[in-house]
């Protein structure tokens, strides 16, 4: 359950999708797509989330645009942006850690 009887992951996860389809016609002047899920463990923000980044209009409309980025408690937004612009740009050459 997340917080109300009878709402489901699925429930969830279907109106995100309804969301992100709303903004992505062929005249979307949307340039990129943001969703986060944050909260305490088991609460089942993956399957949400792995509900959502799978469904099938999701990856009709977006196709080799989707991404998956898991960030963790205490996130480096920066590098995690700029390691998934290279692996965009460069996918088979591996970026250096320091």
């Amino acid at each position: 359950m997340l917080g109300h009887p009878g709402l489901t992951h699925g429930c969830v996860a279907a109106g995100i999708v309804t969301q992100l389809l709303d903004g992505a016609g062929p005249d979307a002047t949307t340039v990129g797509i943001s969703v986060a899920a944050a909260g305490m463990g088991g609460a089942g923000k993956t399957v949400m989330a792995l509900q959502t980044y799978n469904d099938d209009r999701i990856k009709d409309v977006f196709q080799d645009r989707r991404f998956w980025v898991t960030l963790g408690e205490r996130p480096d937004v920066v590098r995690s942006q700029v390691r998934l612009l290279h692996d965009r740009i460069f996918p088979s050459q591996a970026i250096l850690e320091p």
